[in-house]
């Protein structure tokens, strides 16, 4: 066994589930190797003090700390009024349990154990590359690079094609289970005098300062409500951006390294939701994105819905994206975002040196039309890669006209001016 090329074992290591891959390093030297780094490559954090053990554990194995390359923080938390409409789970049993786990987080995340345990382990795991936020316990979709829109905006697209074995790669928190008695924590958000907020957000970033730590890579992988087709998409909520200096620091510090960003972000509603539009337009999120001064992969997916528009509050592309121009931006991927035409033409000019590949999905222009941006942006932009979805054009009386998808991309990598409205 020793003999076999450690290439041909990490492919064969690579398609077993879990409990073989166990077994498999006790065969020899070099399948050890290989199956510690498959099996301990993601380790996970949450609010939850059973997970920040086994993440401080791991870490402090000099081995296996070395084989972790990603971080994924499970964002699933114990809620302060969870129950009450809930007829299944009102036992005296199922409140007692909850209310523990509610107590037992919330002393977590006041007292900042969850930093503290969460900083020193990166500390202790130096080849980690990848920070992944989640609001649930389920697999990956991996969102970074050209991923397919389904899999985007649906979860069960994102399904391991062999599901039950797939399933036993995912560990930590994803293969949890709950009694039946109890209501299980939610990936809602926190609430802070009724501003919702992304706790792990800010707690990943301020780990990744403390620890030092030169990630390269951010995804957000939030999953709609209730995970239905259709459902509103939940993205990183405004109220994360209400940042005082030190953790705006935090948060410049964590994505200074970052050459792959992929991130949703939730557009404010009308009315009541005022105050997230006053804070997304203090633009806290151009100034961390920013700080990414080697950034060559951009995806922002603003998750406005096609009928939620007119009841959000449209922020401009400049309180997220900046004025900024990035030195080795390869690759922008925009998704559901209402845009102008100078705000879209003049982020396409900035990046004109090194821009190469252009994928906008249900993007709307309010003003101005796609011909005069494709022949705007011809002039001076060579691109190798363009994917259209979706994509519309403001009118008048406030309806969206569409426009042939296919047709756009040719014009806009060929100058083939064939017919673009319906």
């Amino acid at each position: 066994m020793e003999k076999i090329p450690l290439e041909l074992g990490y492919h064969v290591a690579e398609n077993l589930p879990k409990v073989d891959l166990k077994s498999l390093r006790l065969v020899s030297k070099n399948f050890n190797s290989v199956s510690t780094k498959l099996l301990f490559n993601r380790a996970y954090a949450s609010p939850h003090l059973e997970d920040l053990d086994v993440l401080s554990a791991i870490s402090n194995q000099p081995t296996i700390s070395l084989a972790v390359e990603e971080i994924v923080y499970s964002g699933v938390f114990f809620h302060s009024d969870p129950i009450g409409e809930d007829p299944g789970h009102t036992s005296e049993r199922g409140r007692s349990y909850y209310h523990a786990h509610l107590k037992q987080d919330d002393l977590t995340m006041r007292d900042e154990e969850d930093v503290a345990i969460i900083s020193r382990a990166l500390a202790r795991m130096p080849n980690v590359r990848t920070v992944t936020l989640t609001n649930h316990w389920r697999p990956l979709r991996g969102l970074l690079g050209d991923r397919d829109s389904r899999v985007r905006h649906n979860w069960f697209f994102a399904l391991p094609q062999h599901r039950d074995r797939e399933d036993n790669r995912f560990g930590g928190p994803f293969s949890r289970t709950y009694p039946l008695f109890a209501k299980e924590p939610s990936g809602d958000p926190l609430q802070l005098e009724g501003v919702n907020f992304d706790h792990g957000f800010n707690v990943m970033c301020r780990a990744i300062s403390l620890a030092k730590l030169p990630v390269q890579a951010f995804v957000v992988d939030f999953l709609p409500e209730l995970f239905a087709f259709g459902g509103p998409t939940r993205g990183l909520s405004p109220g994360t951006f209400c940042l005082s200096a030190q953790s705006l620091e935090y948060c410049c510090n964590a994505f200074r390294h970052l050459r792959r960003i992929s991130i949703s972000v939730q557009e404010p509603g009308l009315g009541e939701h005022e105050l997230e539009y006053h804070i997304l337009m203090e633009g806290c999120i151009a100034m961390i994105l920013v700080a990414a001064t080697e950034l060559e992969e951009l995806t922002v997916d603003f998750t406005m819905s096609q009928r939620l528009r007119g009841l959000t509050e449209n922020v401009p592309l400049e309180m997220f994206l900046g004025t900024h121009t990035w030195r080795s931006l390869r690759s922008i991927r925009l998704f559901r975002k209402e845009i102008s035409r100078d705000e879209l033409v003049g982020l396409l000019r900035r990046h004109r040196q090194t821009l190469k590949a252009l994928c906008l999905e249900a993007v709307t222009l309010c003003d101005g039309t796609w011909v005069e941006v494709v022949e705007e942006t011809r002039r001076w932009l060579v691109l190798e890669s363009v994917r259209f979805l979706h994509l519309g054009e403001r009118e008048d009386d406030g309806s969206d006209r569409p426009v042939y998808d296919k047709e756009t991309e040719k014009y806009m990598l060929y100058g083939e001016s064939g017919q673009i409205y319906p």
